[in-house]
């Protein structure tokens, strides 16, 4: 199944962050060779039969070589219903994608809703992941 993993907190090639090529590395020892690095953010496009598994031993290796990361993995065809659903919306260049180990946010709360205007921003749905 083509999936899309999210490794958190990375800013490939700054010090203190793993590089595209030990990301890449870190997949290929885990047995997947053509995992696809998309931007420098820690988001890679893979291949697999066990994506969960694949991420666990990356996130693993990872941390071994003194960067440990959460990592949250999803299919690509939910990846692209989530952006067909905001198709169109004349915000959408300005929109992104947040993934995070928190539960699913309650978009309507006054702490989440207080954090969002804080950052100068505005959450527009919410749901697992």
């Amino acid at each position: 199944m083509l999936s899309v993993a999210f490794l958190r907190n990375v800013n490939q090639g700054q010090r203190g962050h793993p590089s595209t090529a030990m990301i890449v590395e870190a997949f290929v020892s885990a047995g997947i060779d053509d995992a696809m690095p998309f931007q420098s953010n820690g988001t890679v496009v893979f291949e697999a039969a066990d994506a969960d598994g694949i991420v666990a031993d990356v996130v693993g290796m990872l941390g071994a070589r003194g960067f440990p990361r959460d990592c949250f993995v999803m299919p690509a065809s939910d990846l692209a219903a989530i952006a067909r659903d905001w198709e169109g919306s004349p915000t959408l260049s300005r929109m992104e994608l947040t993934v995070h180990s928190g539960g699913t946010l309650d978009i309507n709360h006054q702490l989440a809703t207080h954090e969002a205007e804080r950052r100068r921003c505005r959450m527009m749905a919410s749901g697992p992941g």
